[in-house]
């Protein structure tokens, strides 16, 4: 199952709206603690803690949920 980590601006949303149409994990590392507030993507995640431990927290932050899927987001919309 696809795994989607959407930017956290407006732009990201659309890609949130995708994944909870056809029943994809969304991954908010952010709101779960395994990102510092100021890492802004994937790749400034793989770069300041390597690349396992950013799969790592894409992974284990992520849910299909959509009522959880809809709180995390909110949290993060500028």
């Amino acid at each position: 199952m696809p795994i989607v980590m959407a930017d956290l601006d407006h732009a990201g949303q659309g890609l949130i709206d995708a994944a909870l149409v056809h029943g994809w994990r969304v991954a908010f590392p952010h709101a779960d603690g395994w990102w510092e507030s100021d890492v802004k993507d994937v790749a400034e995640a793989a770069r300041r803690y390597g690349q396992l431990y950013a799969l790592r927290a894409i992974v284990g932050s992520s849910t299909a949920s959509p009522a959880l899927i809809a709180a995390k987001r909110m949290m993060f919309v500028r």
